[in-house]
């Protein structure tokens, strides 16, 4: 199995609709803040990967682990446990809600994707000192 990020988004908000698609709500890459300690208030991370070459019935053990930028790991939640299904299907999707994380430092917090305990895929999530003009 040779899983494919489809995407990784961090956003305020995902809302599914009535056909099962998702709208993705103010897509960001990087957050402002007034100071620290924090939390990002509205913050889900939307993952969806293809699993080609994944075979009906395997088992799936997805993680999100989320590092600080001084390099420690702030969390690693089980996000979803996966089985793969007997019928045709596009991948997996994963929305997960992350505004309980801590943030007490400014830089890139990095998102780790696991599967199975295998690193899959990076995305970064930046905190910067809100400019002093920032309107709210």
């Amino acid at each position: 199995m040779n899983p494919v990020v489809d995407y990784f988004l961090f956003c305020e908000n995902v809302i599914v609709g009535e056909r099962g698609r998702f709208t993705f709500a103010n897509v960001y890459d990087e957050v402002y803040v007034l100071s620290l300690p924090t939390v990002v208030k509205a913050l889900f991370v939307a993952i969806k990967v293809g699993l080609p070459g994944a075979k009906p019935n395997d088992k799936l053990k997805f993680e999100l682990k989320i590092t600080n930028p001084a390099k420690k790991v702030v969390t690693k939640s089980l996000v979803q446990d996966f089985t793969v299904p007997e019928t045709k299907f596009e991948g997996a999707t994963l929305n997960v809600e992350a505004s309980f994380l801590p943030i007490d430092m400014l830089g890139k917090y990095r998102f780790d994707l696991l599967i199975n305990n295998k690193v899959i895929h990076t995305k970064y999530l930046e905190i910067k000192d809100a400019p002093e003009d920032l309107v709210l």
